[in-house]
């Protein structure tokens, strides 16, 4: 996703802050039909996705570490929704053409990873809101177009929808395995085959380098 310096400092797009969606005009009830055919834990990651779309766009134009941060915590938390703490970015600091969409973005994607499981809808909310948002900021909405056409299909061979059971996890002691199977970072790259063993490599080390690093955004689950 390389992008000249210029065309990423080109900021050619409307944005007020009082407006939030007001002035997106992309549709993305195709992708929220795409992903009624993905697992749980895949439209999660889809989500993750999404927001590290919005979150290159604006790389290199702010100084703040935490819509990295995020990042990592987001990735944590599609193991487990209680690897994500809650908090919230003041909305004060966090306005403009720059922040203003990294405020939106970190604030659909929270609730989806953290609240997704028993409200499907926030992730429905953050598929429908983060997709738009990406095709309204980004300087080539049609790579992103083009990513999720590609994409979609490959999260539905990989890990397609399972029978939902809320009957078996009464006190929601195991949330993050009714998601469905692991999903890697990898999986949202299909220029390269899956491979589950990667995935879950690659998570280990995540979770090793955050408890390191003292992400404030996340939390060791008991």
């Amino acid at each position: 996703m390389n992008l000249s310096p210029e065309r990423q400092a080109s900021l050619r797009f409307i944005w007020d802050d009082t407006r939030a969606s007001l002035d997106f005009r992309s549709d993305a009830s195709w992708v929220l039909d795409a992903a009624d055919e993905i697992s749980t834990r895949a439209q999660m990651v889809l989500c993750v996705g999404l927001y590290e779309w919005v979150r290159w766009r604006f790389e290199g134009l702010h100084a703040d570490p935490r819509p990295g941060l995020v990042a990592e915590a987001a990735w944590c938390a599609t193991l487990d929704p209680h690897y994500m703490v809650w908090f919230e970015l003041d909305r004060d600091e966090w306005t403009g053409p720059i922040r203003g969409p990294l405020w939106c973005a970190v604030t659909w994607l929270h609730p989806a990873l953290t609240k997704g499981d028993e409200q499907p809808e926030q992730i429905a909310d953050a598929l429908d809101y983060l997709t738009r948002l990406g095709l309204h900021v980004l300087p080539e909405p049609g790579r992103l177009e083009a990513w999720l056409r590609a994409v979609l299909p490959r999260l539905a061979t990989l890990f397609p929808a399972e029978p939902e059971e809320r009957f078996d996890d009464l006190f929601e002691d195991h949330t993050g395995e009714r998601r469905g199977e692991l999903v890697g970072p990898e999986a949202l790259d299909p220029s390269i085959p899956y491979d589950p063993n990667a995935a879950r490599a690659a998570f280990v080390d995540l979770l090793s380098t955050v408890r390191r690093a003292n992400n404030p955004f996340i939390d060791t689950p008991e």
